[in-house]
């Protein structure tokens, strides 16, 4: 069944949740106005790129997807939100 509505994400990695909420004007407004999520996220370990991309998309926490650290190359083997 197609999806009614497109849906954007947007990840800014190490970006601070209070920077984000008082720095970003246009998706503030866009918040404001119930046209957006702002979500405050809970940092899984280890605190490195890959591994926590894994985990947004996912949901499983890098000593279960086995992503541990940034130089993994292999696909995921978990089911995504895009699955």
């Amino acid at each position: 069944m197609p999806m009614k509505h497109n849906v954007i994400l947007i990840v800014l990695d190490g970006l601070n949740y209070e920077v984000a909420r008082h720095a970003m004007g246009h998706l503030q407004a866009w918040h404001a106005a119930g046209r957006a999520a702002l979500y405050k996220m809970e940092c899984e370990l280890p605190a490195l790129s890959r591994p926590l991309y894994e985990c947004i998309m996912t949901g499983v926490v890098p000593i279960d997807s086995g992503i541990v650290h940034n130089n993994v190359s292999r696909l995921s083997n978990q089911r995504s939100i895009f699955h």
